[in-house]
């Protein structure tokens, strides 16, 4: 809840044996202190707010929070303009990305032959199969009109994800048949 927190609770989070709660603390004392009332100083999103985020990617849903703060701290926030390129078709591949604002457009192939075969919105979970199997990129994932804005995922810490939670690879691979049915 917005203003419910005094300085002096503040002050003792920043000291809290979670790193996590640690961080938070310190992030809205520092926004306080300058007299911010919203997200226009902050240069990118804290721990907690990248926990926000991967929690509401289905594939992410039933981490425990620790999981998730550590998938949170391997994640880098980025944006995209129009018709920028997240990633190229047949480039290699070791990063998935979560889908925070914006949509992505999916396309094969290029030139003449390029041709959209899908559309992903904020909270997509894409660029999975490049991390999973070794094999060049599938498609090319270039920003919608309006840009994106995403979070990075690397792909070891992803892969360590799937192996410390098998219910991550479950949602994986119902993502992964879910598109191939839509194809």
């Amino acid at each position: 809840e917005r203003g419910a927190v005094n300085k002096d609770l503040l002050e003792r989070l920043s000291r809290d044996e979670h790193e996590v709660v640690r961080e938070t603390a310190l992030h809205l004392t520092e926004r306080t202190s300058l007299g911010e009332t919203e997200r226009e100083g902050h240069a990118g999103l804290i721990t907690i707010e990248k926990m926000i985020a991967l929690r509401s990617a289905p594939i992410f849903s039933t981490i425990a929070p620790e999981g998730l703060a550590e998938l949170a701290r391997a994640c880098r926030e980025d944006e995209y303009a129009p018709a920028e390129a997240l990633c190229l078709e047949g480039e290699p591949g070791n990063e998935v990305f979560i889908l925070l604002a914006g949509e992505v457009l999916v396309i094969k192939g290029e030139g003449a032959n390029e041709r959209v075969v899908a559309t992903e919105k904020a909270v997509s979970f894409i660029g999975e199969m490049a991390v999973l199997d070794p094999a060049p990129r599938s498609a090319t994932l270039r920003a919608g009109q309006g840009g994106v804005r995403v979070l990075r995922l690397d792909g070891q810490a992803f892969r360590a994800s799937l192996n410390n939670d098998p219910t991550i690879a479950s949602s994986v691979i119902r993502t992964l048949a879910q598109r191939l049915r839509q194809k």
